[in-house]
């Protein structure tokens, strides 16, 4: 997950990249899933599970965590 390609300018922003970056994922691996209704932090879990089911362990790695704050450090 690459926060610094994601528009994060507020709450509404995030989870709408979230969502869109978790479902890149998905249809990358074509899992059968849907997250559309789901929480980001239960979307993730649920697509962690799903990968871990179709190809082992999985690791998260988050690039780029810190660009949030720092566009918000402006306002």
């Amino acid at each position: 997950l690459d926060f610094s390609r994601m528009d994060i300018s507020d709450v509404q922003t995030f989870n709408r990249a979230m969502h869109f970056s978790l479902q890149e994922i998905i249809d990358d691996y074509n899992l059968a899933i849907d997250i559309h209704e789901l929480s980001i932090d239960l979307a993730l879990k649920v697509v962690v599970k799903a990968l871990n089911q179709k190809i082992g362990k999985v690791a998260i790695l988050v690039d780029e965590y810190d660009s949030p704050l720092l566009h918000a450090l402006q306002d």
